[in-house]
């Protein structure tokens, strides 16, 4: 047993990128044991893996450190491993469609019959609640959802996901999501009571715009008091040469009010389901999908045929046909468009503009219980004797010692020497 979290056990239920929430953990020394449906497991292992690996790349970097268990949670008896597993565990984390744990019966409240103490960590796209949260996405979603990836002009000047994307949304996510489940383990070895983490990586990728968003915000509030506000031009992408701008089923596509969606019916049965619900059942017998990770490259005849079908309805129609027959649809949003975003407005906790000089979106962790507003950042060396006092219970002979060494560099103006 060694590093910063020897001792602490997580069990890990989760597929693709979230699992790198406990990749993190495992980083850090947990023992993190990782529940597999038996046959398939975690299809990570495949995805971008090329014929000459044995497995994907992405499977070595988000589930090194762990052990592998095989359990078939829709059997009683799997069920009971479960609880037992997560009797002497610290944490469960639910990387999955929100619900899908409970729908099993080991949700929260059911594994806290056996371990009242217990961390609940969901990490998913969208999260636990907002009018999103039953979306189906995939990585570059997130960004597009953040404003973060914003369409560049591809092929017949057609959208298109740009080179530079980031993907911060599966990559800031299970980090947040790993600092929280970090902290509720603290809070429950030293109070005995449970959390709850509610994790998205959309939020994330919000987050990450935060400077944009807020500039808009601000921006908005100025113009609602009447000022004139001069927009500086808003920073540009070149068009890309990525392969990105080649793709088809996992792609940028405007629809009729100008705002567009991100496309990505990348596995068959998005495809299939994009196909009946548009009324249009013949577009997958004419161009038949593999089971997973089929972007359909190049293939501009379809390509057109999809801008015409997606320039016939607005993007929150859009966003909504995919939630309720199952098919990846999320909006793409520029500069501020985030701002009206309803599933944004839902999830966004800001703090205030009195305390912080303009408003700022706050931390995407979201808990049970709910974490308190930051207070702003501080001068340099604001607190110094406060920690140095209140925390370390330093007396004012020591502090005048180091501060004659000058151990502390000088005083904070306004600050009283002890």
């Amino acid at each position: 047993m060694s590093g910063l979290l020897a001792g602490v056990r997580v069990i890990e239920v989760a597929l693709l990128a979230p699992d790198g929430l406990c990749m993190h953990l495992a980083d850090l020394g947990a023992d993190v044991i990782k529940v597999e449906q038996p046959g398939l497991g975690d299809y990570v292992r495949t995805v971008g893996k090329s014929p000459s690996e044995d497995v994907s790349v992405l499977h070595r970097l988000w589930n090194r450190g762990k052990r592998s268990i095989t359990i078939d949670l829709r059997t009683p008896g799997g069920v009971e491993v479960f609880l037992d597993l997560a009797a002497g565990a610290d944490a469960v984390v639910e990387g999955l469609r929100p619900g899908s744990l409970a729908r099993r019966g080991l949700g929260p409240d059911d594994l806290r019959r056996v371990n009242p103490g217990l961390v609940f960590a969901s990490i998913c796209g969208f999260g636990q609640t907002g009018p999103y949260k039953d979306m189906p996405s995939h990585g570059i979603g997130f960004d597009a959802y953040g404003g973060l990836a914003p369409p560049v002009p591809g092929p017949n000047g057609w959208p298109s996901i740009p080179t530079n994307y980031l993907d911060v949304g599966t990559i800031a996510g299970p980090l947040y999501g790993a600092l929280g489940v970090v902290a509720a383990i603290l809070r429950s070895r030293i109070t005995g009571e449970p959390s709850t983490i509610d994790m998205a990586e959309a939020d994330a990728a919000a987050l990450w715009a935060a400077s944009r968003v807020s500039q808009a915000a601000a921006r908005r509030g100025r113009e609602a008091r009447g000022e004139k506000v001069e927009l500086a031009p808003p920073p540009g992408l070149e068009p890309g040469q990525h392969a990105l701008t080649e793709d088809v089923r996992y792609q940028y596509y405007k629809c009729a009010d100008g705002r567009h969606v991100l496309f990505m019916a990348s596995e068959r049965k998005f495809w299939e389901n994009f196909g009946n619900a548009v009324g249009r059942p013949d577009i997958p017998v004419r161009y038949p999908s593999a089971e997973v990770a089929d972007h359909m490259y190049g293939n501009r005849e379809l390509r057109a045929e999809l801008v015409e079908i997606f320039a016939t309805r607005d993007q929150a129609e859009w966003v909504a046909l995919g939630m309720s027959a199952d098919f990846p649809c999320v909006p793409g949003h520029v500069g501020g468009e985030l701002l009206d975003d309803p599933h944004f407005v839902a999830r966004t906790r800001w703090l205030p503009a009195e305390e912080h000089g303009i408003a700022l979106t706050a931390t995407p962790i979201r808990s049970d219980p709910p974490l308190p507003d930051p207070r702003r950042a501080p001068t340099i060396g604001e607190h110094t004797d406060e920690i140095l006092r209140d925390v370390l219970g330093y007396d004012d002979a020591r502090v005048a010692v180091l501060r004659g060494a000058n151990v502390f560099g000088p005083a904070p103006a306004g600050s009283t020497p002890p």
